[in-house]
């Protein structure tokens, strides 16, 4: 088959002809909803310790709802009968993430030292301007991996590689998040640690805001880019082979926010790997799906052999090299948004 064929846009599926697209289930559209989240969310007012629970249940709730929305609706855009081609979703993925890489590392300094300059009197134009940039960034990240991850769902000719996918993604994820893997090392690490950070995304962080109760807010927690990356593969994975789409979204949204809820509210779990639960969500209603021959079977083996050496390799090559950076100390139990003196931070 030639390679190109071989990732051109699905052929017409059942459940698209079954359940035609509305005109407002757009990857935009939601990506609008959680811009008005991340605006609205600091202004919440927090009056008792029972309304900041169930705001940030509520929050959260939303949030996750919203974000798996937007990646259902990015797979089914690009992966189905009225799919665009494949240089048109790499196209979004790079133009999010130049949106990203302008507002974090040119937008943000300059904005941060003009409003150093203007002190306590910073002009209303300024703070809005500091307010949009302050949503743009997290969300330009989360739609530019959700575009990534739809565009690597091409390369997956067959819908039985969910499962291999799903579970070599929630292993790797449990090794690196709560076994001290690859993850855990760059958070913790002094010498990588602010640079991790800046490729998470932060949910929206309610109160705080002039009006809304005083107090410096509730930051609930952040989400890696790889978990927004795989919630794209997955969702185009689903609509390219006419799976249960709609049943994983209803799977997937509950589980992902019970494990950032319980991140939020229980010190003692610091983190929790994300692509266990996306995983989970994805496969459980497509179980259907997941069969094998005793050839792939042994491919799946292979595979994952390979896989399994392939991350030892990086592991120990991140090792080594963040031994050789100056040590220190770090007292950080979880992600946490570095100090800014930018409006609407």
């Amino acid at each position: 088959m030639n390679p190109v064929q071989s990732l051109a846009a699905p052929a017409v599926t059942a459940e698209e002809s079954q359940a035609p697209a509305r005109a407002w289930d757009h990857p935009l559209v939601w990506l609008g909803a959680l811009a008005l989240l991340s605006l609205l969310a600091p202004y919440v007012p927090i009056v008792s310790r029972a309304g900041a629970l169930l705001s940030v249940l509520l929050s959260t709730g939303l949030y996750v709802w919203l974000v798996v929305r937007l990646a259902s609706a990015t797979g089914r855009v690009f992966n189905t009968p009225r799919a665009r081609p494949l240089w048109q979703v790499l196209e979004w993925c790079a133009t999010f993430v130049l949106l990203w890489a302008a507002s974090e590392f040119r937008i943000k300094p300059y904005l941060e030292g003009l409003f150093h300059s203007f002190g306590n009197n910073v002009p209303l134009a300024w703070q809005l301007v500091g307010k949009l940039n302050f949503t743009t960034r997290p969300l330009a990240l989360v739609m530019g991996a959700t575009c990534g991850g739809v565009a690597l769902s091409r390369l997956v000719r067959y819908p039985n590689m969910l499962g291999p996918l799903a579970g070599v993604a929630a292993l790797i994820d449990i090794w690196g998040v709560l076994l001290g893997g690859i993850v855990s090392k760059l958070l913790t690490s002094p010498a990588t640690a602010p640079i991790a950070q800046k490729a998470m995304a932060p949910l929206p962080s309610i109160g705080g805001a002039q009006g809304a109760g005083g107090g410096a807010g509730i930051s609930i927690a952040s989400v890696g880019t790889g978990d927004f990356l795989f919630l794209g593969l997955f969702f185009g994975v689903l609509w390219a082979h006419n799976m249960n789409v709609r049943a994983a979204e209803k799977w997937i949204a509950p589980l992902v926010a019970l494990a950032l809820v319980t991140v939020a509210l229980l010190p003692i779990v610091p983190m929790l790997p994300g692509l266990l639960f996306i995983g989970l969500g994805a496969t459980i209603p497509n179980l259907k799906y997941l069969r094998y021959t005793r050839e792939e079977n042994f491919a799946l083996l292979y595979a994952a052999i390979l896989v399994a050496i392939l991350t030892a390799g990086l592991y120990f090559a991140i090792s080594s090299r963040l031994e050789e950076a100056p040590s220190g100390k770090s007292t950080r139990a979880r992600p946490q948004r570095a100090p800014s003196t930018e409006v609407g931070a």
